[in-house]
């Protein structure tokens, strides 16, 4: 004797439960993937920051002239010692920084040794000798 099935398709039930299944899984994936894209913006802006101090230095040493470098919330600004307009200005969306100033000798050199600034998660500092011993 055979015996005929009548299901032609999926239970309330079953499709219920694929259905709590894939919506876990896009929780996980997406809280995961905010998180990474935070990590990148933070690392992609304190390379730029790096840069930005790198060139600062570079350019006061090729001009034979003092430059300043400005930090202030979340932009930094770069002027010619005389000069209250800045000729290069950057903002940053996931650093902020207390008020600073460096200022780079006509050797390229800068004042201090560090700029302090703040990701969402905590304070840190970039070394500037590092910077330069790197050259």
């Amino acid at each position: 004797m055979m015996l005929v099935s009548n299901s032609k398709g999926f239970t309330l039930i079953e499709l219920l439960v694929v259905i709590t299944i894939m919506m876990a899984v896009v929780g996980l994936v997406g809280g995961l993937s905010v998180d990474m894209k935070q990590k990148f913006g933070v690392k992609a802006e304190e390379r730029l920051l790096s840069s930005i101090v790198t060139s600062a230095s570079q350019r006061a040493f090729i001009l034979d002239e003092r430059i300043e470098l400005h930090v202030n919330t979340n932009k930094i600004d770069l002027m010619l010692r005389h000069s209250n307009t800045p000729f290069f200005s950057e903002e940053f969306s996931e650093l902020t920084f207390n008020k600073q100033k460096v200022v780079f000798d006509s050797q390229g050199l800068p004042s201090t040794t560090a700029i302090s600034y703040d990701t969402k998660n905590r304070a840190k500092t970039l070394t500037l000798e590092s910077l330069f011993n790197d050259r």
